[in-house]
């Protein structure tokens, strides 16, 4: 299942991708949003793909670097003191258009990003050298294991899958 099929931010996102109005959370807060032309919700929805959709632009950022950037260079003032932690509902909701490759690639990055934080603050010495080279090191089978996942994705991508990892139909492809 894919989530948005349609990435046009400078469009409401309800106009652009009704589909989302269909999972029940979705909806509901669609039907709460009393701005005009449900503008605040559609700015929050574009917030939440952007931050979740493995088709973002910002896919490959650490999580922090993310959200920082979407409230600085999409949100900016358009909601008065926006944060990701009041739509945390919405955002966990939106697991549900990965798939198992996607959830793993997501944590793989995660934690390929921890790791190049944690050893950019370690100092080159004599008491930690031997460690630092060992991390250097096993970067090259985890980058190859991830060049795997990413191939795997990719191929999920071009051919479509579904829940349960079924390929998806010809009409879900927009071939008919």
């Amino acid at each position: 299942m894919k989530g948005v099929q349609v990435w046009d931010t400078d469009k409401n996102f309800w106009e652009v991708n009704p589909y989302f109005k269909l999972l029940k959370k979705y909806n509901n807060f669609y039907s709460l949003d009393k701005s005009k032309n449900k503008s605040t919700s559609s700015i929050v929805m574009w917030s939440i793909c952007l931050l979740m959709d493995s088709s973002s632009m910002f896919k490959d950022m650490n999580l922090e670097d993310k959200k920082n950037m979407i409230i600085l260079d999409f949100v900016k003032d358009k909601i008065k003191d926006f944060s990701f932690d009041n739509y945390t509902e919405y955002i966990n909701e939106y697991n549900i258009f990965k798939s198992a490759t996607q959830k793993q690639m997501d944590e793989w990055i995660r934690l390929m990003n921890e790791k190049t934080e944690y050893m950019k603050s370690l100092k080159y010495n004599r008491e930690n050298a031997e460690h630092i080279e060992e991390l250097l090191l096993s970067n090259t089978k985890l980058y190859n294991e991830y060049e795997k996942l990413k191939s795997k994705l990719e191929s999920e991508s071009d051919f479509g899958v579904v829940k349960g990892d079924q390929e998806e139909s010809l009409s879900e492809k927009n071939i008919i």
